[in-house]
C-alpha cells in the first residue's frame, strides 16, 4: 500500500518555507500554499499574485537604484584607499605584461576584472622596456609605487581611471544584496528576503567598501554564492545545478584564499550530509556516487584553474625586463611547519604555479604588524579585537537584531524540519569557520576583514523577523520600517560610509581615533575633499601629513610641503620640510598623533574643515 503523498520542501518562493504535499500542477500547488498560510493571512489568489510580485520587484529595483546611485557617487568623490593602488597596479601588470610579481598576497581574478574596464576604455602604459626608460618600480617590484604610477603618472585621466576600476566592485556589491534577498527568500519567503537585502546593502561599511578595489566585499559575495548554489544542488541534483556549483567553487578560489577555505568547509558539509543520508529514502541530497564524482571534478578543475590563471607557466615573472635589484617574490627558506613542507613539495615538484604557492605562503606573513585598540599599541594583536570593532562599528538596530537572529537560528536547529536543518548546515559553517580563523590570525588592521559576517547576520535577522510576525500587513510595515531606517541612516552618512562608527565608537573618525585606527577610521579616501576645502580657503599650496596613497597635486594643489620625515604610510616623492605657518595644513586622522609628537603645540587650534578622516587646519600666520 502506498505511503501517501510524497512530501517535499516548500520552495523559498512559497510563503513560509514549510513542507506541504506535492502536486503535479503548479496552480494546484499555489492553492495548497495559500491554504497552508492559515487563517491569519489572506489567501494567495491568482488575481492578487501579479500585483504582489510587481510590488516586490519594485522594492528590489528601488533599493538597487538608490544603492547604486550612492555607490557610484562615492566612487567618484573618494580618493584611492591604501590598498587600491597595489590591486590596480597588479591587475595592470598582469593584463599588460603578464607579470604576477606585484601583489602575491591574493589570487589575480578580481584584480584583473576590476582593472579591465579602465584598461580597455582609458589605455595606459608605463614603459618597462630594456632601455633607460623603464620604471624603477618595475625593477624593485614595489607594488604600492607601481600602482601609484599606474593611477597618477601616465596622464591626467587619473580620476576617470580610478572610477572605471571601481565599477566591477560596485556591481559585485549589488550582487551581494541580491544574494541576501535570495537566501532570505529561501529561509522564510520574500518578505524575509527584502528585509535581508535592505539590512545588508544599507549597512554603512558594506556600502562603503563595495566601491573600493579591495577584496573584502568580493569575499562575502563569493561565500554567499557558494552556500546558495550548494543548497540548490542539494535540493535538486541536476547537471545544471552541479555545473553552477563547481563553477562558483573554481571562480571563488581565484578571488581570495578565505573563499578556498569556504569551498573546503562546504565540501565537508556536503560529505557529512551525504553520509547521513546514505541508506535513507529522500528526494533531496546527493548519492555517494554523485558526491565522489563532484569531488573528483572539483580537484581536477581546481588544479586546472590555478594553472590557467597563471597562464599555464610555473614562473611568476615576465621576460620583458630582468629586475636589477629584485625583491623576492617568495622566500622558501622562511617556510615553516605545518604548511612549510607542503609548500616545498608543491614548489620543488612544480605541482602548482608559483602564483598559487605564493598566496599559500603569504598566510604566515601577517604577524609583527603594529596594531592599535582602545588606546593600546601591540605587535601581536588581540583575539577579542573583532568583538570590539563589531560593537563600535555596527548600527544599534543591527546589534539589537543579533540576539533575535541567533535565537531563531538555534530554535530552527532544534525544532525545525530536517530540510531546515540541512539548509542551515550548508549556510552557516563557511562563515563561522572563516570568522574563527580570522580571529585567531589576529589580523587586527581593520573591521573590514570580517565584513562577511554581516551576510548571515542580515539574512537570519530578516528570516527571524518574517517568522515572528505572522500577519502579512504587519510584515509589510515591518519591512518598510527596517529598510527605511537603514536607508535614512546611510543617506545621512553619505558619502562617508566606510569609516562608520556608532555612538559607542565616538560617532566619527576624529573621535573614534582614540579607540581604533587604520582603515576603521582613516584609509586615505578623503584627500580630494580636503584639497577642495583648501582651495575654498583661497590656497593652492598646503602643508601635508597624509596617511594614504593619493596624490594631492592631482586634485588641484600646485605644491605641497610634506612635513613628516620618515613617515612610513605616505609616498614621499620629495624631502620633508618644516611646515610653513602661512599655509593651511592637511592632516590625516591616523597621522594626527605623529604630527603633534613631531611638532609639539603646532596644531592646537580647531580645524578649519573636518573632511571625515582628513582635517584641514588654518594658517597660523597671515600671509
Amino acid at each position: 500500500m502506498p505511503d501517501g503523498p510524497r512530501r517535499v520542501p516548500l520552495p523559498a518562493r512559497g510563503c513560509q518555507g514549510e513542507d506541504v504535499a506535492s502536486t503535479d500542477h503548479p496552480l494546484d500547488r499555489l492553492a495548497l500554499v495559500a491554504r497552508f498560510r492559515g487563517p491569519k493571512e489572506p489567501f494567495l489568489t491568482l488575481k492578487s499574485l501579479p500585483s504582489r510580485l510587481s510590488s516586490q520587484r519594485f522594492a528590489i529595483a528601488g533599493m538597487a537604484i538608490i544603492w547604486l546611485a550612492m555607490a557610484l557617487h562615492g566612487a567618484w568623490v573618494k580618493s584611492p584607499v591604501m590598498d587600491e593602488p597595489a590591486h590596480i597596479g597588479d591587475g595592470h601588470a598582469i593584463l599588460g605584461y603578464g607579470d604576477f610579481r606585484f601583489n602575491p598576497e591574493h589570487p589575480p581574478l578580481f584584480k584583473v576584472a576590476s582593472v579591465l574596464p579602465a584598461f580597455l576604455l582609458v589605455p595606459s602604459e608605463l614603459s618597462v622596456g630594456a632601455d633607460e626608460s623603464q620604471t624603477a618600480t618595475w625593477r624593485t617590484r614595489d607594488q604600492s609605487l607601481w600602482g601609484y604610477g599606474v593611477l597618477y603618472l601616465i596622464d591626467s585621466h587619473h580620476r576617470i581611471r580610478l572610477f572605471l576600476c571601481r565599477l566591477i566592485p560596485i556591481l559585485t556589491g549589488l550582487l551581494g544584496g541580491l544574494l541576501a534577498y535570495a537566501w532570505g527568500r529561501e529561509l522564510k519567503g520574500r518578505t524575509a528576503g527584502l528585509m535581508a537585502m535592505g539590512l545588508l546593502m544599507f549597512y554603512p561599511e558594506y556600502l562603503g567598501h563595495s566601491r573600493f578595489v579591495t577584496l573584502d566585499v568580493p569575499t562575502l559575495v563569493c561565500v554567499a554564492s557558494l552556500t546558495l548554489v550548494a543548497w540548490r544542488m542539494w535540493q535538486k541534483t541536476t547537471v545544471l545545478n552541479t555545473s553552477v556549483f563547481v563553477s562558483v567553487c573554481l571562480i571563488g578560489s581565484l578571488v581570495k584564499l578565505p573563499v578556498t577555505v569556504a569551498v573546503i568547509v562546504v565540501w565537508l558539509s556536503l560529505a557529512t550530509l551525504t553520509l547521513i543520508r546514505t541508506g535513507r529514502k529522500d528526494e533531496m541530497g546527493l548519492t555517494l556516487r554523485q558526491f565522489m564524482f563532484i569531488t573528483a571534478v572539483l580537484f581536477a578543475g581546481g588544479v586546472f584553474t590555478q594553472w590557467a590563471a597563471a597562464g599555464f607557466r610555473f614562473t611568476y615573472e615576465t621576460d620583458i625586463v630582468v629586475p636589477l635589484e629584485p625583491r623576492p617574490f617568495m622566500r622558501p627558506e622562511t617556510w615553516q611547519p605545518p604548511l612549510g613542507p607542503l609548500l616545498h613539495l608543491l614548489n620543488d615538484r612544480h605541482l602548482l604555479p608559483q602564483t598559487t604557492i605564493a598566496v599559500l605562503a603569504h598566510t604566515g606573513t601577517i604577524e609583527g604588524r603594529p596594531v592599535f585598540l582602545l588606546g593600546e599599541d601591540s605587535f601581536s594583536g588581540w583575539y577579542h579585537y573583532f568583538a570590539v570593532t563589531t560593537a563600535l562599528k555596527t548600527p544599534f538596530w543591527h546589534l539589537l537584531l543579533l540576539p533575535l537572529a541567533a535565537g531563531w537560528t538555534g530554535w530552527r536547529f532544534v525544532r525545525g524540519t530536517v530540510h531546515e536543518r540541512m539548509r542551515l548546515a550548508l549556510f552557516l559553517p563557511p562563515f563561522l569557520i572563516i570568522l574563527i580563523m580570522t580571529m585567531f590570525s589576529r589580523l587586527n588592521i581593520g573591521h573590514r576583514h570580517i565584513l562577511f559576517i554581516y551576510f548571515p547576520w542580515c539574512v537570519l535577522a530578516g528570516a527571524a523577523l518574517a517568522d515572528v510576525i505572522h500577519v502579512q500587513r504587519q510584515r509589510i510595515v515591518a519591512t518598510g520600517a527596517v529598510v527605511g531606517l537603514c536607508l535614512m541612516h546611510v543617506l545621512l552618512l553619505h558619502p562617508h560610509h566606510a569609516t562608520y562608527l556608532n555612538a559607542l565608537g565616538g560617532g566619527d573618525s576624529l573621535e573614534g581615533r582614540q579607540y581604533l585606527s587604520d582603515s576603521n577610521v582613516d584609509w586615505g579616501q578623503d584627500l580630494g575633499l580636503a584639497v577642495d576645502a583648501v582651495i575654498d580657503m583661497g590656497f593652492l599650496e598646503a602643508n601635508v601629513a597624509y596617511y594614504g596613497m593619493g596624490r594631492p597635486e592631482a586634485y588641484g594643489l600646485d605644491r605641497i610641503r610634506i612635513i613628516l620625515p620618515n613617515y612610513p604610510w605616505m609616498l614621499r616623492f620629495q624631502e620633508a620640510e618644516s611646515p610653513d605657518a602661512r599655509l593651511p595644513t592637511i592632516v590625516s586622522v591616523n597621522a594626527l598623533h605623529t604630527v603633534n609628537t613631531h611638532y609639539p603645540g603646532g596644531l592646537q587650534e580647531e580645524p578649519a574643515a573636518v573632511c571625515n578622516s582628513v582635517l584641514v587646519f588654518p594658517p597660523r600666520e597671515n600671509r
